[in-house]
């Protein structure tokens, strides 16, 4: 005789590996293995799930196995509604739990929505998981952050680009991967991951400063300046300048320019590194030169002595005579030095010269040099402009 399968008999079978569909009929032998399942169901509920929870710690009463092993049946009965293999629990150790779960839950959801797209005949996008959404998220973002830095290191000073590469030594790049991604110079980069480990993040490099003269090298330039050889007295009752409350100097003066007074300078002291610029601005001020109030005129070419006062505030180790080379012909003549000269290279190869020597250094940068300047008298005026591409 043939029984009916109700859904708690369906849920029960299935759960024991038999798949059987609600409305069924069962033959009186079928119908008496079940009812020895349902037995066991009632009776030895702890001991029919002892081996699923063997490797759990968590004791449960039979009333929550039971529920449990009624969620099962469900889940079971849907996934063999939409063509899925039932749970396995037997034997599953609790490492692996979470991986089969994840996987199950993979595969419930490419069947379901394989079926979807049967039914309704489209493609489903792929759909991604919260972590991959924002994983993608955070790689957009730091796109973002690197087209910024970009656009930011075109048009800035090498200073403000050291200080915004110290962003991406802060998070470990390779120094092949920094300057490849920016664009920049090797020694930029080797600039911003020292900075970054010394200083920190966003560390602003220091500024570059010129070679301090020692205490006795000033006090020997001073005394230079006084000696007889290179300056006399002036004799006037007047010739004094006021260097302190009560305190006056009688006023001395230079016998000859300033370039040549250096001149002799490095001539006596050929050792110690020190520029023209530097030499004159340590002149004393009771010091006087030629053409300075209350003594006679000299004529002085403010423009040739302008560009070698230039030349030595920059610092360069060549002197004007060697620059000028740049520009006119081997061994120039007057017609070179007046500019006729057809023959004479153009002025590009100095522009390159200056360019190269003003390589590391920032727009930033100041350069101290002094010009001669022509008013009433002739005098001596220090220029500190910053360096401009």
């Amino acid at each position: 005789m043939l029984r009916v399968v109700t859904v708690e008999q369906s849920k029960i079978i299935l759960y024991k590996g038999f798949k059987v569909k609600p409305g069924q009929k069962l033959r009186a032998s079928c119908r008496n293995k079940l009812l020895k399942i349902k037995q066991i169901d009632e009776s030895n509920v702890q001991n029919s799930l002892n081996t699923e929870d063997e490797d759990h710690d968590e004791e449960f009463t039979p009333a929550e196995l039971l529920q449990k092993r009624n969620v099962i049946a469900e889940l079971n009965s849907s996934f063999h509604e939409i063509g899925c293999s039932p749970m396995k629990l037997h034997a599953l150790g609790e490492h692996s739990r979470s991986f089969y779960g994840k996987e199950k839950l993979q595969r419930v959801l490419e069947t379901v929505k394989e079926k979807i797209q049967n039914v309704l005949e489209v493609d489903l996008p792929e759909e991604k998981n919260d972590v991959e959404k924002s994983v993608i998220k955070k790689s957009e973002d730091l796109d973002k952050l690197v087209d910024i830095i970009k656009n930011e290191l075109s048009g800035t000073s090498r200073r403000k680009q050291i200080q915004m590469l110290t962003i991406p030594a802060s998070l470990m790049w390779s120094r092949r991967k920094i300057k490849e991604t920016f664009n920049v110079s090797d020694y930029s980069v080797r600039k911003a991951q020292k900075l970054f480990k010394d200083q920190g993040f966003l560390a602003q490099p220091a500024r570059r400063n010129g070679k301090q003269l020692s205490p006795d090298i000033i006090e020997l330039v001073k005394k230079f300046y006084q000696l007889d050889e290179q300056s006399r007295i002036l004799p006037g009752m007047k010739d004094v300048v006021s260097i302190g409350k009560n305190v006056y100097e009688r006023k001395r003066l230079i016998l000859c320019n300033l370039s040549e007074l250096y001149s002799s300078f490095k001539l006596e002291y050929p050792n110690l590194k020190i520029g023209l610029s530097k030499f004159c601005s340590l002149r004393p001020k009771w010091c006087v030169l030629a053409g300075a109030s209350r003594t006679h005129l000299v004529c002085v070419c403010t423009i040739h002595q302008n560009v070698i006062l230039l030349i030595h505030g920059a610092g360069f180790e060549e002197e004007y005579k060697q620059l000028m080379s740049y520009i006119v012909c081997e061994g120039a003549g007057r017609e070179c030095m007046l500019r006729h000269c057809d023959k004479c290279p153009s002025k590009d190869n100095l522009v390159q010269f200056l360019q190269a020597k003003f390589e590391d250094y920032d727009d930033e940068d100041i350069v101290e040099y002094n010009q001669w300047v022509s008013r009433d008298r002739t005098e001596m005026i220090g220029v500190r402009p910053q360096l401009v591409n």
